[in-house]
């Protein structure tokens, strides 16, 4: 076999002794030249920041509960017992995996995984330059495939291990995702470092500023979130993300005086 059909409008074609994404005949193969991250403005988040970490997730804590899903390859399949809730089937210990989006000015994911704007994205170089180390095995930086209805395969397909750590329901379609699949001789690993000067851009969501002088912990953090910037990353720049003035879509501001907050509160109204 050579194809593999995952739905209508995507395929795996064996090429040269590699699997390759078609979608509507056209071979997915292009990495994007950028990525980015977006983070809540959390202590970890911010430790994650300042130390130049990826934090390597198990499937099982994602929020989709069909991500990296079992059921996808039929031998995997576990029924229910005795009308017992079908046990979880993305809990896989010996991968490590961190996401990013192609799209860094979308609405919805600044809502959901900046908390609300509250938060910041990181605009990378999509080389990253993480560092290898000999708990890691192997690492695949790719695509998410998005399919309503995917094809189930067998484990004896090559791709079969694959294909359950990169095809998702296509709900979440607007994520644009590509993930840094990280296979792991060591299951505790759980920290990749990545080469700070791969970070370009630093964007802060603008309720950062319309909360800061009510939230005295918002204001801590930022003042941490900005400490960061200006001895990890000095040659990163900052801009503030909010909705445009006059029109219906977000847009960005350079942050010159990251300290001075009421000037960076009037870019948004």
């Amino acid at each position: 076999m050579d194809e593999f059909k995952i739905d209508e409008e995507h395929k795996l074609v064996l090429t040269k002794d590699v699997w390759i994404v078609h979608k509507n005949g056209v071979p997915q193969t292009t990495i994007p030249d950028k990525l980015f991250k977006y983070y809540s403005l959390s202590q970890n988040n911010l430790d994650a920041l300042r130390n130049g970490y990826f934090f390597l997730s198990n499937p099982k804590v994602f929020n989709d509960p069909f991500d990296c899903c079992s059921n996808l390859i039929i031998e995997k399949r576990t029924p229910a017992i005795n009308g017992a809730y079908t046990p979880l089937i993305n809990d896989i210990k010996d991968k490590g995996i961190t996401c990013f989006s192609k799209d860094g000015m979308n609405p919805l994911m600044w809502g959901h995984y900046s908390n609300s704007y509250k938060g910041f994205v990181l605009k990378f170089d999509s080389k990253l330059n993480t560092t290898r180390t000999p708990e890691i095995k192997n690492d695949l930086l790719t695509g998410v495939i998005y399919s309503s209805d995917p094809t189930p395969t067998t484990i004896k397909n090559s791709f079969s291990e694959y294909y359950q750590l990169v095809v998702k329901l296509k709900h979440w379609e607007y994520e644009n995702e590509w993930r840094l699949i990280i296979d792991k001789n060591d299951t505790r690993l759980e920290k990749l470092y990545f080469d700070k000067n791969s970070v370009e851009e630093i964007n802060l969501g603008y309720q950062i500023f319309h909360n800061i002088h009510s939230d005295t912990d918002l204001h801590r953090r930022y003042t941490e979130l900005i400490n960061i910037a200006e001895q990890e990353y000095p040659h990163a720049l900052l801009y503030i993300v909010g909705p445009h003035e006059t029109k219906f879509q977000l847009t960005k501001r350079r942050l010159i005086q990251a300290r001075d907050i009421m000037d960076a509160a009037r870019l948004f109204k």
